[in-house]
């Protein structure tokens, strides 16, 4: 199948990681809203807040750019600044925070326990999932302990990726 250079850059991006602030981005009548802000991120260290609205990247507006437009102007080069104004409710002025971009790596796995049952859905197999994997599975051991009965391993929907990936989760199962 034919992928575009477009498509292409953001699949790659989407397996290999990319420079970024470790957000996820909102977009509506072009406003660029903070979705959510993952732990142990550039963002998250910086003081970036879900529900912040993002209104200069750099010294330039970004009110009524599109979304694609948006995600490329908060992406970047690893270990460059970006100085983000913000708006915040409660406050009357905009509060600026410098962002230092790192590697991203999109999260691909999310876990759920139901009784003695952890349900881990796997996405789709980027440079992080078998660690990810690997570090619910620990996390799931220790808390529940002698009453873990089963993991379920949900890839509907999950498109593939990197076969080392997915081979090196799999070997956490196999033998």
């Amino acid at each position: 199948r034919y992928s575009s250079p477009r498509l292409a850059r953001h699949r790659r991006a989407m397996r290999e990681g990319f420079g970024g602030l470790g957000i996820t981005i909102r977009y509506a009548d072009g406003t660029t809203y903070v979705d959510k802000v993952y732990p142990d991120t550039p963002a998250s260290r910086a003081g970036l807040k879900q529900k912040d609205v993002i209104t200069r990247v750099d010294g330039m507006r970004i009110e009524g750019l599109g979304q694609a437009d948006v995600i490329a102007t908060l992406r970047g080069p690893i270990g460059i600044e970006a100085k983000l104004e913000v708006r915040r409710a409660g406050r009357v002025k905009t509060i600026a925070i410098s962002v230092t971009r790192a590697l991203i790596i999109p999260p691909t796995v999310t876990a759920s326990r139901e009784k003695q049952i952890l349900t881990l859905k796997i996405s789709s197999f980027n440079q992080g999932t078998a660690a990810a994997v690997s570090r619910e599975l620990s996390q799931a051991e220790r808390e529940m302990r002698s009453i873990l009965q089963g993991v379920v391993l949900d890839l509907r929907n999950n498109p593939g990726g990197l076969l080392d990936q997915a081979i090196s989760a799999v070997d956490l199962f196999l033998t």
